[in-house]
């Protein structure tokens, strides 16, 4: 009940309305509300009578009234007499608040006061509505938990959801506070809304009933539908063979590899999941080589390892590593090597030399094998001359020659090239080697005696002087 206090025009007297809401009526969204007018005293006892008119204001809604107070009517000192009332039905709003403007007016020229009015503002209770609604964010596939904020006991409630362009239905009238919604069942069909994206936004509607009345309107709230990487990201797989034929005529398969030698062919196979696409892909020799593209053929492999990966259009990428079936080859190489004269008019050439090579089998059958020779030239000619066949000292997996001849065929007074040739199964390596002119130790002229080194007599070095001069 609220009360509004008014005025009249003889300030002996009073006015006031109280306003009295009845029972709210759910299902309407309305309420009954009466106003009353009351006149009173404002100290000492005194009378009133004869006839009235008047107005009573509800809701911007107007009722004239009149009447006749018996006389005398006596009213004591700050005591109240109930002239009239009016009710109305007042509709309250969609959420079921309600605020009322209310008025009223008492005239009369049978007693005093002539003129009494009063107005103000009353807030009404709030009507029960349309219950709230929330919803957690799962992912695409799991179950998203609703709460319902339910405003009435005796309520029910209807769920659908809009994702995208998919709509349906989760639960009709259902009296469930906290219900499930299970993604599922429509768990492809979301995904075919974002193929190039991780998430999506979605609404869930309630739409509360009383009965078969809808109460207020469909309350909504927005949630998100993650992508799960483990149910989308791409299967990929590869197929990794030899192309080079040199070596599947060995091995007799083209899945058994030979470091440095082996010239693979990596192919991914990837399937992308729920209606994404494939968008990238990128192989790894783990060797420092590697391809951004589909399918791509080395020229070599360093590494036993493969990786290989897919990105699809989310994006999530898909992995897989493969463990090749590799014999470890050693690439042939010399790592020193030199060839000099034994003595300055030596026609002899010494080759010392070292280097790697590969001491191990391919197949059951067939090992490596390492074959050596040497061709030399004069410096300045073009023309080769075959040397012949050399024999390399071999241990684990080096090759060595240690003061080997290379006969007695070259002109100390002349200067050669000599290419020394190594070969494997797969490599021949070829080094050039410049042998420089023999020099005499004691030359003698018709006047002058020529000494290539130290000269000492008595074991006492003998200087000289350059430039021929004599000493």
């Amino acid at each position: 009940m609220a009360t509004i206090n008014g005025s009249t025009n003889n300030n002996q007297w009073t006015f006031k309305l109280e306003v009295i809401e009845g029972d709210y009526d759910i299902t309407n969204n309305s309420s009954p509300v009466t106003v009353i007018m009351y006149l009173g005293r404002a100290s000492s006892r005194s009378y009133v009578g004869g006839n009235w008119t008047g107005n009573i204001t509800i809701d911007s809604s107007s009722y004239n009234l009149s009447g006749t107070i018996p006389y005398p009517t006596y009213i004591n000192g700050g005591e109240w007499y109930e002239v009239a009332s009016y009710s109305k039905t007042v509709k309250h709003n969609n959420d079921g608040s309600k605020k009322i403007d209310v008025s009223a007016s008492l005239s009369s020229s049978s007693f005093t006061p002539s003129y009494s009015s009063a107005s103000g503002e009353v807030t009404l209770a709030t009507i029960p509505r349309a219950s709230g609604v929330n919803c957690t964010s799962p992912y695409i596939g799991d179950t998203a938990s609703i709460s319902i904020d339910y405003k009435s006991e005796s309520f029910t409630h209807t769920l659908t959801y809009k994702i995208g362009s998919l709509t349906g239905t989760i639960a009709e009238k259902t009296s469930n506070k906290n219900p499930q919604f299970n993604t599922n069942s429509i768990k492809s069909q979301i995904y075919a809304l974002i193929p190039s994206a991780k998430e999506i936004k979605g609404t869930i509607y309630c739409t509360t009933y009383n009965g078969s009345t809808q109460i207020g309107d469909t309350q909504s709230t927005t949630f998100n539908l993650y992508a799960k990487e483990s149910d989308c990201k791409p299967n990929v797989s590869a197929t990794i063979v030899d192309t080079n034929e040199n070596v599947t005529k060995i091995t007799g398969s083209n899945t058994k590899f030979i470091k440095h030698i082996s010239k693979p062919k990596v192919t991914i196979n990837a399937t992308p999941k729920y209606s994404a696409s494939m968008k990238s892909y990128y192989i790894n020799l783990n060797d420092g080589q590697t391809s951004n593209l589909k399918e791509y053929t080395f020229d070599t492999i360093g590494s036993n390892k493969v990786n290989v990966s897919a990105s699809d259009t989310r994006p999530y990428t898909g992995y897989n590593e493969y463990t090749l079936d590799m014999i470890d080859y050693i690439k042939l190489h010399i790592d020193t090597i030199t060839i000099n004269r034994p003595e300055g008019t030596s026609k002899e050439a010494i080759l010392n030399c070292n280097g790697a090579y590969f001491n191990g089998s391919f197949t059951d059958t067939m090992s490596n094998s390492l074959k050596a020779s040497f061709k030399y030239r004069l410096s300045g000619t073009e023309e080769w001359t075959d040397g012949g066949k050399i024999t390399p000292t071999i241990k684990d997996n080096t090759f060595s020659f240690s003061n080997y001849s290379l006969g007695a065929k070259f002109d100390y007074q002349k200067e050669y090239q000599i290419m020394i040739v190594l070969e494997d199964t797969f490599m021949i390596v070829n080094q050039n080697v410049p042998l420089e002119k023999g020099q005499e130790v004691i030359a003698v002229g018709d006047n002058k005696v020529w000494i290539y080194g130290d000269l000492k007599i008595n074991d006492y070095s003998v200087l000289y002087f350059a430039e021929e001069e004599e000493w």
